[in-house]
């Protein structure tokens, strides 16, 4: 219940600025619109078989969609760091909230759901995309699934990990801009990586390759390199959520 809570919130919050609310999803849309229309251009200069054009095309649709909700959660670490480094995070942090929840929710900007919805019912209404491969095996389709919000995963533990340091450096870092310039080589598929790079960045900067784990747990169901960037993403998540807990444990204000 919170969690809907705090995203009824950040609605309220937004709606009450209904130019810069509506200014953004335009934005954005137009962003992903003119990537959609690129991806498409470049498919149709590739030659190749009809499957794997299909497959360019829902890479990229996953890429954007999995970048989409990692920016409506990292709004909300940044929103969240930012306050505890303005000395301002003390009074929320006695509220009866669980303390991941309150900072994966309590500054979230949801239009960037509301142009994740709007980027798919694109896909759906374009007619560029051949969504049966997603028909094919409720279990393929599960695990795509389940790979595209590992990668979300994967880059809010990036984010949370760096973000920690604010309680060292008593700084808000530019967390984000180190983040989104990392996250530019997820646009490249695991085509440009050779084998031995895909398995070393899937384990150590897995957000960069999180599409391309998708697109292979659709096609090939759970393969040993799927695996192996769930479990590696899962446990990196839990030992930062760890060592985030650690330092609030210590926390003593900081700012003000």
């Amino acid at each position: 219940m919170h969690i809907v809570d705090l995203i009824k919130n950040s609605i309220k919050e937004e709606a009450r600025y209904k130019a810069n609310f509506l200014g953004g999803i335009l934005a954005l849309l137009t962003l992903y619109s003119l990537q959609f229309v690129f991806f498409d251009v470049i498919n149709s200069l590739v030659i190749t078989d009809k499957q794997d054009a299909n497959w360019l095309m829902i890479f990229f649709m996953t890429y954007a969609v999995g970048g989409l909700l990692v920016n409506f959660l990292s709004s909300a670490i940044s929103g969240f760091f930012r306050q505890l480094t303005q000395g301002r995070v003390d009074a929320l942090l006695v509220r009866p909230i669980n303390l991941l929840v309150l900072i994966l929710f309590r500054w979230c900007q949801v239009y960037y759901l509301v142009v994740a919805a709007l980027l798919i019912i694109i896909c759906i209404f374009s007619g560029k995309i051949e969504f049966s491969p997603f028909f094919v095996s409720i279990h393929n389709t599960a695990l795509y699934l389940l790979a595209l919000l590992t990668g979300v995963v994967a880059s809010i533990t990036f984010i949370l990990a760096l973000s920690s340091f604010s309680f060292i450096t008593q700084r808000d870092l530019p967390v984000d801009y180190i983040h989104s310039s990392i996250f530019t080589f997820a646009l490249l598929p695991a085509n440009f990586y050779s084998k031995v790079l895909l398995y070393v960045l899937a384990v150590t900067l897995p957000m960069v390759v999180f599409a391309s784990v998708a697109l292979d747990a659709l096609y090939n169901g759970a393969t040993f390199f799927v695996l192996t960037f769930i479990s590696g993403v899962n446990l990196a998540f839990y030992g930062v959520v760890l060592i985030v807990y650690r330092f609030f444990n210590r926390f003593d204000s900081i700012g003000g």
